[in-house]
C-alpha cells in the first residue's frame, strides 16, 4: 500500500480535533430521532398526513445518496471543508424545518438535513482514523457508538418533552444553535493538515449509485405499506435498481478515480466487514423498531416515555462499545471480539423471542441489554478492521461503505420485518379476539393499528388481554425472523483476516512539550503544499 505523506499536528490539536468531531457527530445523530415523537403534533398543525412518511424518507433518502460522495471527495479534498459543509447543511435544514408552513416545506428541510447527516457521520469516522492509530482506535470508535446510543434514547425523551411544553417547532429550533456551536468549534479548532490529489469527480458513478440506492430504499420502504410487493410500482422500482446499480458497477471499472473502487471488494476484508456492518445494523434496527412497541403494548410502558426503552439496548452498546475498543488497544487482537458480537446479540434476541403476554419492563429490559451488547462489540470494530485494511488515501470511501452498508441492512430489516409483523398480527389479533363478546368487539372495530399497539390502556381489559396476547406473539415472533441476519454475520466475522493493527495514522502527533522545548511549530509541510483542513 502507498501512505499519504506524513503532516504533523501536536496532541493538544488532536484533542481539539477529536472534541469538534464528536460534537457535530451529537448534534446530528439526536436530530435523528427527536423528530420520532412530534408526529402527531405535526400533522395536526400542517395536514397532508398522507406526506407525513417522507419525514423520514427524504431523510433517509438524502443520507444514503450523500454518504458515498462526501467519502470520496473527502479523500481527494480533505475531510475538514467537507465536515463543515455537512454541518452547515444539517443547520440550514434545520432551521426550514423549523420555519415550515407546510409539509413540503418540512420535508424539504429533512432532506437538507440527510445531506448533512451524510457528511457527518462517516467523515467524523474517518477523521478519527485519520488522526488515532489503528492501535488506539477502537476506544475512540467505542466513544463515537456511545455517542450514537446517548442520541438514540436522548432524542425521543427530549423531542416529547419540548413538544409537550412548548410545541413541536422548538424540536427543530433547539437543534440550530446547538448546531451553530458545533459549526464554531469545528471551524475554529478541527485543523487537518491534508495533501490534496487533483483527479476527476466520478460524476457517473455518482448519479447511477445515487439513483439506485434511492431506488431501492424507496422499494423497500414502500413495499407492503404504501403498495403491494408485487404491485408494478415496487417491481418497477427494483428493476429500476438493479439496471443502476449494474451500470454503476460497469462504470467503476473504467473510471479514473471511482467513487467505490471495486478493487476494494478483491481484499475479503472489504468484502466481509461489509457483510458484517449490513447485518449487525440489521439486527440493530430490529431492535431500535420493535422493543419499544413491545414495552408499549405488552409491557405496559406508557407511550410518552417510549424513549426509555431503548436505554437497556444502547446502555449494554455503549458499555461493550467501550470496553472491546480498550480491550483491542492493549491487546492489538480483535477477531474473537467481532465474532462474539453478533453470537452475544443472538442470544439476546432468541431471549426476546421467548417472552410472553404477561411479560414486564424489567423482565424485557435485561434481554434488550444482551442484544445491545453482542451489537456493541462489532458494530464499531469491524470499521477499525476495514479502515486498517486499506490505503490510507481511501479510508473516506471505506468508512463511508460501511457506514452505508449499517444503514441498508436497518432499511431492509425493517422492511422485511414490517410486512411479515403487518400480516402476522392481523393472524394473531383475530385468534385472540375470539372469545370476546359483541361490547368488546365493537370497541376494536375501526379502530386503528397504531392505537390498538400504542394505546392499549383505552380499551376494555377484555380488549387489553387480547392485544397483549396478540403483540407478543407477533413482535416475539419477528426476533426470532431477526436471527439470520446475525448467522450470516457470525460466518462473516469468522472469514475476516486477522492483520496487524497498523500505526500509520494520516497525521503524525507529536507532543506539545517536546515541540516547546525544541523550539518548533508542528510541521505542516510534505510532498506539496498542505492545506489546513
Amino acid at each position: 500500500m502507498t501512505d499519504q505523506p506524513q503532516l504533523t499536528i501536536t496532541s493538544r490539536q488532536r484533542t481539539l480535533i477529536m472534541v469538534g468531531t464528536i460534537v457535530g457527530m451529537l448534534v446530528a445523530a439526536i436530530s435523528q430521532t427527536i423528530v420520532s415523537t412530534v408526529g402527531p403534533s405535526i400533522t395536526a398543525d400542517l395536514g397532508s398526513f398522507d406526506l407525513y412518511p417522507w419525514v423520514f424518507t427524504a431523510t433517509a433518502l438524502a443520507t444514503v445518496v450523500a454518504t458515498p460522495v462526501f467519502g470520496k471527495l473527502s479523500d481527494l479534498h480533505g475531510r475538514r471543508s467537507l465536515y463543515i459543509l455537512g454541518v452547515s447543511a444539517f443547520v440550514l435544514g434545520t432551521l426550514v424545518c423549523a420555519l415550515s408552513q407546510s409539509m413540503g416545506q418540512l420535508i424539504s428541510g429533512r432532506a437538507i438535513q440527510g445531506i448533512g447527516m451524510g457528511a457527518i457521520m462517516p467523515l467524523a469516522m474517518a477523521i478519527v482514523a485519520d488522526v488515532i492509530p489503528a492501535t488506539e482506535r477502537g476506544k475512540w470508535q467505542g466513544i463515537m457508538g456511545a455517542v450514537f446510543g446517548v442520541a438514540t434514547v436522548l432524542g425521543p425523551l427530549a423531542g416529547g418533552a419540548i413538544n409537550d411544553s412548548l410545541g413541536w417547532r422548538w424540536s427543530f429550533w433547539i437543534m440550530v444553535p446547538l448546531g451553530l456551536a458545533a459549526l464554531a468549534l469545528i471551524i475554529t479548532q478541527l485543523h487537518l493538515p491534508f495533501v490534496g490529489r487533483r483527479a476527476k469527480f466520478d460524476f457517473g458513478g455518482a448519479v447511477t449509485f445515487g439513483a439506485g440506492l434511492g431506488a431501492l430504499t424507496l422499494g423497500l420502504t414502500w413495499g407492503g405499506s404504501k403498495y403491494d410487493w408485487s404491485s408494478g410500482a415496487i417491481v418497477g422500482l427494483f428493476v429500476a435498481a438493479f439496471v443502476l446499480l449494474a451500470a454503476f458497477v460497469v462504470i467503476e471499472t473504467k473510471a479514473s478515480e471511482p467513487l467505490i473502487p471495486m478493487g476494494l471488494f478483491r481484499d475479503r476484508n472489504v468484502s466481509l466487514t461489509s457483510i458484517a456492518s449490513l447485518t449487525i445494523g440489521a439486527a440493530m434496527y430490529a431492535g431500535i423498531f420493535y422493543v419499544p412497541l413491545f414495552m408499549q403494548s405488552v409491557a405496559g410502558l406508557s407511550s410518552s416515555s417510549s424513549g426509555v426503552a431503548l436505554a437497556p439496548l444502547m446502555l449494554g452498546l455503549i458499555v461493550t462499545s467501550i470496553i472491546s475498543g480498550v480491550v483491542i488497544g492493549k491487546t492489538r487482537s480483535y477477531k474473537a471480539i467481532i465474532v462474539a458480537g453478533p453470537i452475544i446479540g443472538a442470544a439476546g434476541l432468541w431471549l426476546l423471542s421467548r417472552l410472553g403476554a404477561d411479560a414486564s419492563v424489567a423482565d424485557t429490559a435485561w434481554r434488550v441489554a444482551i442484544l445491545g451488547g453482542g451489537i456493541g462489540l462489532t458494530m464499531q470494530n469491524v470499521m477499525l478492521v476495514a479502515q486498517n485494511t486499506v490505503d490510507l488515501r481511501q479510508t473516506g470511501v471505506v468508512t463511508s461503505l460501511l457506514t452505508l452498508t449499517r444503514t441498508l441492512g436497518g432499511t431492509i430489516s425493517v422492511a422485511v420485518l414490517g410486512t411479515v409483523f403487518t400480516s402476522r398480527f392481523a393472524v394473531d389479533m383475530r385468534n385472540a379476539s375470539a372469545g370476546l363478546d359483541d361490547g368488546e368487539l365493537g370497541a376494536l372495530r375501526g379502530a386503528d393499528r397504531a392505537k390498538i399497539l400504542t394505546d392499549t390502556d383505552s380499551f376494555p381489559a377484555g380488549v387489553q388481554d387480547a392485544i397483549h396476547a396478540a403483540a407478543a406473539s407477533s413482535i416475539t415472533h419477528l426476533f426470532l425472523i431477526a436471527l439470520p441476519f446475525l448467522a450470516i454475520c457470525v460466518v462473516a466475522t469468522l472469514g475476516i483476516r486477522r492483520d496487524e493493527l497498523s500505526d500509520r495514522t494520516a497525521v503524525t502527533v507529536v507532543d506539545d512539550v517536546e515541540i516547546e522545548l525544541a523550539g518548533l511549530a508542528p510541521a505542516t509541510e510534505a510532498a506539496e503544499p498542505a492545506r489546513p483542513h
